[in-house]
């Protein structure tokens, strides 16, 4: 598996999920090659890892055996030593060939069904397989697992448990603020800093002599979180009763768990970014449609997603009918675990590809 970051670590986590689950369903020889490999270290967890991790192949190298099956995470390009031993292999017509997986990024939206699992024809000869999730029967599956549940907390505290990993840019401040009530925010020690740079007066205890929520503003206790391996970092999520979440190892396992979330993607165009969260919206209503409180989820979700203006109203109501908010949550993680898996998606893809191989190989004998 070969892994470029890009968007700070969740290109890792997903990889590290995947292979997890590849290692507990099929005994491979897997190797991740990172170009961020030092860090992808940190995020392993002795007890339930046990994939190695490699830097970066430089253009010169190459590997000692071809493998079966090369797996490029998000569609990352080969080094130039490795494609090299690709195409002599393929030249080859007494050697089998190596199944090169390009691997996409999740969307909800609806021509992924129409080309996953489509060749792509390369000008040098190799063929390359393309690999899309999706929330579909006719896609390759979402990735991740559905998540442990913890108990629900005893902690006697009235503030709401609130996780936040989002993109710097993200007006959080403002959307807690509009809720007016006393909250526990746990969040990477550099979003913080940010926030409580930008709002210092409105983090932590409030200046005033009223109380904050009398002043139309949220009472914010920041927690910061530490470096930790992914098994910690979901714990910590897991734990929290509103979660705001980016990109898509965070957004997946918000998803898969039951609890109430908004999600920021990645930045790109605003109308790419509108097209990819109203597809998802679109298939959501399909499950959700029946909830009363699915219109505010469905706005919240919009505004949030594209940075658009907050209607502070409809939030806070959102908010306060969080009970409701939770059935639906649960209601859309039920769908998500029902739907087939990118882990036994690529199991099957890569048992038929060495089913066709033995066929070959038989022939030639």
């Amino acid at each position: 598996m070969f892994c470029q970051v890009i968007d700070h670590l969740g290109d890792i986590g997903v990889c590290l999920r995947l292979a997890r689950s590849l290692k507990a369903l099929a005994d491979w020889d897997l190797r991740i090659f990172c170009n961020q490999a030092d860090k992808a270290r940190l995020l392993i967890d002795p007890q339930v890892d046990r994939v190695e991790w490699h830097a970066w192949p430089t253009d010169e190298a190459c590997f000692e055996h071809v493998p079966e099956v090369i797996l490029c995470a998000f569609g990352c390009d080969l080094p130039l030593g490795v494609r090299r031993q690709l195409e002599l292999q393929d030249k080859n017509l007494a050697l089998p060939k190596t199944l090169w997986v390009h691997l996409d990024y999740l969307t909800a939206e609806p021509w992924v069904e129409d080309f996953h699992g489509l060749s792509s024809y390369k000008p040098d000869g190799l063929i390359q397989q393309f690999y899309f999730p999706g929330f579909g029967e006719k896609t390759g599956g979402l990735p991740g697992d559905p998540p442990a549940l913890l108990p629900p907390s005893q902690a006697e505290t009235s503030a709401l448990r609130v996780f936040a990993y989002v993109y710097k840019h993200a007006p959080l401040m403002s959307w807690l603020h509009a809720l007016s009530l006393p909250i526990d925010l746990s969040t990477t020690e550099d979003l913080a800093n940010d926030w409580q740079t930008e709002m210092p007066a409105t983090c932590g205890t409030p200046t005033s002599s009223e109380p904050a929520d009398e002043l139309g503003i949220a009472r914010i206790q920041f927690k910061t979180l530490a470096p930790c391996t992914q098994t910690a970092w979901d714990h910590t999520m897991l734990s929290c009763e509103l979660l705001f979440v980016r990109g898509e190892d965070s957004w997946v396992q918000a998803m898969r768990s039951g609890i109430p979330w908004l999600w920021q993607p990645y930045p790109q165009e605003l109308e790419t970014m509108r097209a990819k969260i109203q597809s998802l919206l679109n298939i959501m209503s399909e499950q959700l449609r029946v909830y009363q409180h699915w219109p505010l989820w469905r706005d919240a979700q919009l505004a949030w997603g594209l940075g658009e203006e907050l209607d502070s109203k409809g939030f806070a109501d959102l908010c306060r009918e969080l009970g409701s908010w939770q059935k639906m949550a649960q209601a859309w993680a039920a769908y998500c675990n029902r739907l087939p898996r990118l882990d036994q998606g690529l199991c099957h893809m890569i048992d038929k590809h060495r089913s066709a191989l033995n066929a070959y190989n038989e022939r030639l004998c």
